[in-house]
């Protein structure tokens, strides 16, 4: 869904519905504006317009509705052998492309197969019944006589899933499971003579792939395409749908190696509901999530309203949002009669949240419960904001902006296809909710860059590698891809050649390590490089069903955290790294956060840096590796708004030893300038400001971008020892280079003068001095004074030998432990070896070399080599 701005028109506060114009007033918040996005006449096309068709495909169009005119030129690109991908608005019709597209394959070649990946499992679900009344209107099919097929991972019965797949002819799937059943499968002859008949892929909601999980598909993508060739599949046609990405077409080149053709939102030629969107503003008398609460609650005790759809930006917001529209079914002893999670989700009344790390059992219940009525509002992560077509949806709440402008538009998309609509969005109190509300108008504008892929990550690459290993030892006569082959870039087959030498790099001996005795593709999912860990109960009762990654733990389900799922909280008692467990027992409705040591960067100058420019006014931009860390210490509670009991609370309160660490190589931007020499100045403040405006700037996942600041410890590159920056990282292990999107000059200008406006509206009234040379440190880096010079990348700066001191901590990279540095010795090569010993447990003991330790920043010292050669603690 977009709109031109000079098409749209803010509206005065009459605009407002008169059943929430009074709970406004009632709450004591206010209406800023209402954004007007029209409507649109739909504009059509006759079949004939695409000659080329079947007989039988353009009577099957003439028996419906007609095409839109962007329906037709995207056809026609496909029927012209090119790759499609089409980037206009939601509810103009995407789908019916893909319909067509594939009844026009199966028209020329009965034995055609269509396989149809989507990013979700709801949203495959949702499709895959589409897909079948699609082909029996074409005469294709009947109703449940298998001609498609939904795998997404959630069949228990390999066999029935194994007979689904070859007897189909649309496969309906998400990427997970292409990677870790069908090319993990290459062995079976069933799978290979199914996809062997693949005549057409289609990629649904294509701008979702991006991250961690895009550079992963981009990966699968070429593995897919190897396969095919080696089972001699006729070339198949792509076709693919996205949001309006600012190059839609070069995103989609990126993730597969392809030349597509775009139809763009230039080109949408189908109508448009008109869409209210009311800026609302919390007042000071009742805080943004009660309130909200209460708005809601209001809602869906009106049957007359429609039922509506909140979007929020966290799963810990959406369990929040829902438990306070449902507080009945707390029990004031905190204990529950439901014996399972499911259960929870089907006896909730009004609202419920709907969000990642669900079973599909649940996210089938709350849609069902939803679809039919039942349930009158759902309270969601991005997890809903793809493709699922509601009918009657046309009232909703958005929670703050999205940090990306896709999200924003796929969020409103959602609502008003039936009819017009009304959405509210509310001020989360955000920095970006803060730019918008100042400048309304300027949301309208709001478009999405590129979508983030990195085919550099060393850690994907190593694990893509045995993928590809293993589908060669499984195809019967493969030859390994050759240097020239298109479909792999050289650093790829570089790689995978020196495998099947015996020569493993150090990545490849740490996938090959996490492999286990698993295959690869059952080791490594594609949305994440963090382990996975699941949940089991104290009591052997029943636990949150889903997932959650080592970084959420870090987040939200730390031993200690108060964890919500289904609306219900959970303690966490332990954790078990070896079986990666959760262990809970459910608890009260508690509130915990965690206590952490602020995040840490460690750039490493003595490697050649990937960027490297200088202004004549002092400012300094070094894009470079590093090592970066995260450390969970405790945490605080709060019980019914008030600090629990005995306040901050250590790890070992709750079983575990020690704190939480995560460790982790990756990239990030280091800022170094004269004003940041000024001991006054508030760094975790400082860059605090730069990464919001950066995400501001440039979107991406707020996840995935964190900030830091520090100084070098040894000379480098000209910098003296104590040089002291900010940077801004990657928080992606391996990194996907999102922040060196600074060294754009428009986007370091744009990040830079946003940082100032965000720092001038929260501190400049203030007559604290720290928080004034804040403020004039920002002013001072905005202002560089001439163009860059670029500087050369491998430039080795002296150094002095400088190891961990003896007494200190530090922490053990592969197992994220921390350890006490006992002794400091080298060996014949002259290489550093540290003698060691667990900080949680004494008795383990042993020598490691220096590359296998990190800084833990506040506990890790640092003195000369020469004088600690010898020496003991």
């Amino acid at each position: 869904m977009s709109t031109h701005p000079s098409r749209s028109r803010s509206l005065p506060s009459a605009s407002l519905p008169s059943f929430h114009s009074k709970v406004l007033s009632e709450l004591g918040w206010s209406h800023v504006t209402t954004l007007s996005l029209p409507g649109r006449i739909a504009s059509v096309l006759p079949a004939d317009a695409l000659p080329s068709l079947t007989p039988e495909t353009r009577r099957q169009i003439e028996a419906g509705a007609p095409l839109y005119g962007h329906q037709v030129l995207a056809l026609s690109h496909h029927l012209d052998g090119h790759p499609v991908v089409v980037a206009t608005g939601t509810g103009s019709g995407k789908t019916r492309i893909f319909h067509l597209a594939a009844v026009e394959a199966l028209n020329r070649s009965p034995h055609a197969v269509t396989l149809a990946l989507y990013p979700g499992k709801a949203l495959a679900r949702e499709q895959s019944a589409k897909w079948q009344d699609a082909l029996n209107r074409a005469g294709l099919a009947t109703e449940g006589d298998g001609s498609v097929a939904l795998l997404t991972g959630d069949h228990s019965d390999k066999a029935a899933r194994l007979r689904a797949f070859s007897k189909a002819r649309v496969v309906v799937a998400t990427p997970d499971v292409l990677h870790a059943w069908c090319l993990q499968r290459l062995a079976d002859k069933a799978v290979r003579r199914t996809l062997a008949r693949t005549a057409l892929i289609v990629v649904d909601e294509a701008h979702t792939l991006s991250g961690v999980f895009g550079s992963n598909c981009l990966w699968l993508f070429r593995r897919l395409q190897s396969a095919l060739r080696s089972l001699g599949a006729p070339a198949p046609r792509w076709l693919a749908a996205s949001a309006t990405l600012q190059h839609p077409a070069e995103h989609l080149e990126a993730l597969t190696g392809l030349a597509f053709k775009a139809v763009t939102e230039r080109d949408d030629t189908s109508p448009r509901h008109a869409c209210r969107l009311h800026l609302i503003r919390p007042g000071a008398g009742v805080g943004m999530l009660p309130g909200l609460g209460a708005w809601l609650r209001q809602c869906s005790l009106r049957p007359a309203l429609p039922r509506f759809v909140v979007f929020t930006n966290s799963r810990k917001q959406t369990e929040a949002i829902s438990l306070i529209g449902n507080r009945p079914l707390i029990d004031r002893d905190g204990s529950y009669a439901p014996d399972t999670t499911c259960r929870l989700l089907q006896e909730v009344s009004h609202l419920a949240p709907y969000r990642s790390g669900l079973s599909a059992v649940e996210r089938a219940t709350l849609q069902d419960r939803f679809r039919s009525g039942e349930l009158r509002g759902l309270v969601c992560t991005s997890a809903f904001e793809l493709g699922i077509d509601l009918p009657g949806l046309d009232l909703g709440f958005l929670v703050g902006l999205p940090e990306s402008p896709a999200s924003f538009w796929q969020r409103l998309g959602r609502f008003g296809r039936h009819a017009e609509s009304d959405v509210f969005l509310i001020h989360d109190g955000s920095a970006r909710c803060e730019a918008a509300f100042a400048h309304p108008e300027s949301l309208l504008g709001w478009r999405a860059r590129d979508a983030a892929l990195y085919p550099e990550n060393p850690i994907l690459i190593a694990r893509h590698v045995l993928c590809l290993a293993q589908e060669n030892r499984d195809l019967p006569a493969v030859e390994l891809p050759a240097a020239s082959d298109p479909t792999f870039p050289i650093h790829f087959l570089r790689e995978l050649a020196a495998f099947h030498r015996g020569e493993l790099s150090g990545e490849l001996r740490d996938a090959l390590a996490a492999q286990g005795n698993d295959s690869p593709h059952l080791a490594f999912p594609l949305r994440s490089i963090d382990d996975t860990y699941t949940f089991k109960s104290t009591g052997g009762g029943f636990a949150p069903e889903g997932t959650v990654t080592y970084g959420q733990i870090l987040r939200e389900a730390y031993p200690g955290a108060v964890y919500y799922h289904a609306g219900t909280p959970w303690r966490v008692t332990s954790i078990d790294r070896r079986r990666r467990e959760l262990t809970v027992v459910r608890e009260k409705g508690y509130h915990t956060d965690p206590r952490t040591v602020p995040a840490n960067l460690v750039p490493d100058l003595a490697r050649p840096v990937l960027r490297d420019l200088r202004w004549a006014g002092g400012l300094r931009l070094i894009e470079c590796h590093g090592r970066a860390t995260e450390w969970v210490t405790g945490f605080s509670e709060t019980r019914g708004g008030h600090p629990a009991p005995g306040g901050d609370y250590a790890q070992g309160s709750y079983g575990q030893q020690g704190s939480l660490f995560r460790a982790f190589d990756t990239t990030g931007v280091i800022l170094v300038h004269p004003a940041l020499r000024n001991a006054a100045i508030r760094s975790e403040l400082l860059g605090g400001f730069l990464r919001e405006a950066l995400l501001l700037a440039c979107p991406r996942e707020a996840a995935e971008v964190a900030a830091a600041a520090g100084f070098l410890k040894v000379a480098r590159r000209d910098l003296g020892e104590g040089t002291r920056f900010v940077a801004l990282y990657d928080t992606v292990p391996g990194s996907l280079r999102l922040t060196g999107a600074l060294g754009d000059r428009s986007i370091l200008a744009s990040t830079l003068a946003g940082a100032c406006r965000l720092a001038q509206a929260q501190l400049g009234g203030s007559t604290d001095n720290r928080d004034q040379a804040t403020l004039a440190a920002l002013i001072a880096l905005a202002r560089p004074e001439s163009e860059p010079v670029a500087l050369p990348a491998d430039w080795p700066g002296p150094a002095r030998a400088q190891v961990m001191s003896p007494g200190s901590a530090a922490l053990h990279r592969r197992r994220n432990l921390a350890v006490e540095i006992v002794s400091v010795s080298t060996d014949l090569d002259g290489m550093v070896l540290y003698q060691v010993r667990r900080v949680d447990d004494p008795s383990f003991q042993g020598t490691l070399g220096a590359e296998a330790l990190s800084e833990i920043p506040g506990l890790t010292t640092w003195i000369p080599l020469s004088s600690v050669l010898g020496t003991a603690a």
